[in-house]
């Protein structure tokens, strides 16, 4: 239990952080305090044998998740000023749902009634 947890917790820290955000990012959090709890369960257990490696790996995941938080937050905010300094007003209106990935962004622009395509235009604009 404690190493499935622990693999779950990066698996969900990076698919679940590019296509949700921070929320993959809590939950890749979540997953890892759950693998290390139960490594650490495992550990003191004098019938059982192991436990070290589930709480190495759930140390990963839950470091891997509290990165993808921050950067979420911080890529949002950053592509929603250089996209006004440059004029780019669709991303400028769909940058805020960056915080939530990829489907954050896709969901903001359909709410919105934008083209994906046309962001994804100025999304390479910006990195000009």
């Amino acid at each position: 239990m404690a190493i499935l947890f622990a693999i779950l917790s990066i698996v969900i820290a990076i698919v679940g952080g590019l296509l949700f955000g921070v929320i993959g990012g809590f939950v890749a959090i979540a997953a890892g305090v759950a693998g290390f709890i139960f490594g650490l369960k495992k550990k003191k257990d004098p019938d059982r044998k192991g436990g070290v490696g589930s709480m190495v790996v759930s140390i990963i995941g839950l470091l891997i998740g509290i990165g993808v938080v921050p950067f979420f937050l911080g890529l949002a905010s950053d592509t929603r000023k250089d996209a006004a300094e440059k004029g780019l007003t669709n991303l400028e209106q769909v940058a805020d749902g960056l915080k939530f990935g990829v489907v954050g962004i896709a969901k903001k622009a359909d709410d919105l009634g934008l083209d994906i395509d046309l962001i994804t235009e100025e999304m390479k604009e910006l990195n000009k």
